[in-house]
């Protein structure tokens, strides 16, 4: 996984000190997919952080997860 640990890494965005995903806190993962190719994976990450890729979080995140 080139990604390294998964894990790790949410637990890395909900530490106190990182600024850059401190706004949101707390992180939950909600959705994973593997890749074969860094470069796709990249691809994708952006394309999430789109307006369209935004619209797909939402409607995932509601159809999928009822508190």
């Amino acid at each position: 996984r080139i990604a390294g640990n998964l894990t790790e890494r949410l637990k890395s965005h909900n530490e106190p000190g990182n600024v850059w995903t401190a706004r949101y806190r707390p992180w939950r993962l909600i959705y994973m997919r593997d890749f074969e190719m860094k470069l796709d994976a990249m691809q994708y990450e952006k394309w999430l952080k789109s307006v369209q890729g935004r619209a797909f979080i939402k409607l995932y995140h509601t159809k999928y997860f009822r508190y």
